[in-house]
C-alpha cells in the first residue's frame, strides 16, 4: 500500500491524517471539540500503528 501511495507521488503521511480525518467526521461529525480531537489522537494512533493507552 505505502509503495502504491509513493509510486503517485503521495506522502503515506498525508494520506494517513487524511483517512483519520474522514473517518473521524464520518463515526462522530456531531460531537464536540474536545471529543473530536480525542477521536482523531486514537484513530492517527490506530492508522500509524502506535500503541495508545489511556
Amino acid at each position: 500500500m505505502v509503495q502504491l501511495i509513493e509510486s503517485q507521488g503521495r506522502d503515506p503521511g498525508d494520506v494517513t491524517e487524511g483517512l483519520v480525518t474522514f473517518l473521524t467526521d464520518l463515526l462522530v461529525g456531531h460531537i464536540d471539540d474536545h471529543d473530536r480531537s480525542m477521536a482523531r489522537f486514537l484513530l492517527r494512533k490506530k492508522a500509524t500503528g502506535a500503541e495508545v493507552g489511556l
